[in-house]
């Protein structure tokens, strides 16, 4: 029964989450019994990929809806808030362990089955952003790497009642434009060598197809800070600055900017992202460019 109602199942205009929850029923039973289920994932695949297309097309309103709304309610809580807008540069691996299509393709993505879309998480970019924050830290302030952590906890929080909540958060970034050709979703291939094989003249290749987001693929988050919280200070003038205030980043911005005109944490949110935010950055994937970024919208008042 399964089998005859999917494939009455218009891709386009389904629920993409739940229409590949079906799917990988039907791949794991093949699995199961050994008979074709490659073939079968190919052709799921290919059908999200030519999908991406009408389905960002009809989700796009609402999601330039719900980020207004995120936008706005940042503000009336107090945040000041800054618009980035990053366009990808290579393939997009975000949330590998995520839920959706993990089952189908071993390797999931982040998805949002209320938008019918892919996402970067808000908690991916603040990783990367205070890994790179500290990095640079240690690289051109000379702080040991104690110092740069304590440093790093100062902004972005920490475990314990001591820390707490950081200054500066991150949301969700979602796309507001399609990559290349137009897609949203590009598909991949993971060859792994060595599954159960003790020598590598033993391995057996078994090329992996899963999701990624297409190159050329635009996002829009915020970042939000207050200046003021639990006796740490956002400091935004002055020659040791977190975020400058009012400077607007060209549109192909560099490392070789002027110290002058970025913040330490406007330098880490254009290095991070450069370096790649999210899964298998070593290989390449997930490196986005920043084209937009924005002077902050907002007063940010003192939270306890």
């Amino acid at each position: 029964m399964l089998d005859s109602e999917l494939k009455n199942i218009k891709v386009e205009e389904a629920n993409l989450w739940s229409y590949v929850a079906l799917q990988s029923i039907q791949i794991m039973k093949l699995k199961g019994s050994g008979n074709g289920y490659e073939e079968e994932k190919k052709q799921l695949i290919e059908a999200l990929v030519r999908a991406s297309k009408s389905i960002f097309a009809s989700s796009q309103d609402n999601i330039m809806k719900m980020l207004s709304e995120v936008e706005e309610g940042l503000l009336k809580v107090g945040y000041k808030v800054k618009v980035v807008e990053a366009k990808l540069e290579s393939r997009g691996a975000f949330g590998l362990s995520a839920d959706f299509g993990v089952a189908a393709f071993e390797l999931g993505l982040s998805f949002d089955p209320i938008l019918n879309v892919p996402f970067i998480p808000g908690s991916s970019l603040k990783g990367a952003v205070r890994a790179a924050y500290t990095e640079l830290l240690q690289s051109k302030k000379k702080l040991d790497r104690d110092a740069a952590e304590r440093e790093a906890e100062r902004l972005f929080g920490g475990p314990g009642e001591q820390v707490g909540a950081g200054l500066i958060g991150f949301t969700d970034a979602y796309p507001i434009a399609t990559g290349e050709g137009g897609y949203l979703l590009y598909p991949d291939v993971l060859t792994p060598h060595y599954k159960d094989a003790d020598i590598e003249l033993d391995a057996q290749p078994s090329p992996h197809v899963f999701l990624t987001m297409a190159p050329g693929t635009r996002f829009r988050f915020y970042i939000f800070w207050v200046e003021n919280r639990g006796g740490r200070t956002l400091r935004v003038k002055g020659e040791d600055t977190d975020l400058m205030e009012g400077y607007m980043i060209a549109d192909k911005p560099s490392m070789r900017s002027s110290r002058v005109h970025l913040g330490w944490v406007d330098l880490a949110v254009l290095y991070a992202l450069g370096l790649g935010v999210g899964g298998k950055t070593r290989l390449g994937y997930s490196t986005l460019r920043i084209v937009r970024y924005e002077p902050p919208r907002g007063e940010a008042n003192a939270q306890s």
